[in-house]
């Protein structure tokens, strides 16, 4: 069955977006071929808009031509795209905590974070305004 002419043109903006970017920065096919783990053949299929990538390799594509899905989906136009926007720093020594006890968590096995888990349900919830008391 042949691809509708939706798919088609998505096909035709991933891959003029994917060629400019790749061109602009002086890469080969077979140099971003590589970084994504595929066959120079299947890049440039992509490229000239033949085939579709899945959406784990969109997200490779897009990280490795440094292009925002908006623009390799072809849906913004680069004149009115938004600026990007930092998300801001989280300042408070709770923030700083939490970020850092997420970093240890994401490096945990499935047992130990389901531990973990339990471990944080079973803790003592702090009411506003209230210190929890020291037991000697």
């Amino acid at each position: 069955m042949p691809p509708d002419s939706l798919t088609q043109s998505l096909r035709h903006a991933i891959g003029t977006a994917a060629r400019e970017s790749r061109l602009r920065q002086g890469l080969t096919q077979e140099d971003v071929a590589a970084r994504l783990d595929m066959a120079t053949e299947v890049y440039g299929r992509l490229e000239r808009g033949t085939v579709s990538p899945s959406i784990f390799t969109l997200r490779k594509l897009c990280v490795t031509l440094n292009l925002s899905a908006d623009r390799m989906l072809g849906t913004v136009h680069p004149a009115v795209a938004l600026p990007r926007v930092r998300a801001p720093v989280l300042q408070s020594p709770e923030a700083r905590h939490l970020g850092r006890m997420l970093e240890r968590a994401r490096k945990l096995s499935p047992r130990s974070l389901r531990v973990l888990l339990q471990l944080a349900t079973l803790l003592p919830q702090k009411a506003p305004g209230r210190t929890p008391s020291r037991r000697s």
